[in-house]
């Protein structure tokens, strides 16, 4: 991957997390994909890659003689792929939002036995 200019991810499924996207950012590496359920979530169009429509290769075709056409382009999308990857997937950014997961969950608990006591 450090070495492409860009991912093409092509899937006709709806992926549940595809972590080969994930692992592209990772590398500054922007993606093309399916505008197909998590593969949109994960990548923003004209931010992070584009997205083709489903099933169209004339779209997808498109997607990338745009990509080709537009060098210093992809390199933005790159570098906001890396950004998007530090500030979400990272080991520590994960750690981060697990713990804070587990703190939401203990303070309901608490809010939760509170009322039992008083109410």
């Amino acid at each position: 991957m450090k070495n492409a200019a860009l991912l093409l991810f092509l899937s006709k499924r709806y992926e549940g997390f595809p972590m080969t996207i994930v692992e592209a950012y990772a590398t500054d590496l922007p993606v093309i994909a399916g505008d197909l359920g998590s593969m949109a979530m994960l990548v923003r169009n004209r931010q992070t890659g584009l997205l083709f429509e489903p099933g169209s290769v004339e779209d997808l075709v498109r997607k990338i003689e745009w990509a080709w056409e537009h060098e210093k382009e992809v390199a933005a999308m790159g570098e906001i792929a890396r950004e998007t990857f530090e500030g979400r997937y990272t080991a520590g950014r994960n750690y981060e939002m697990l713990m804070a997961i587990y703190e939401q969950a203990k303070e309901r608990r608490r809010r939760r036995s509170g009322r039992g006591r008083h109410g």
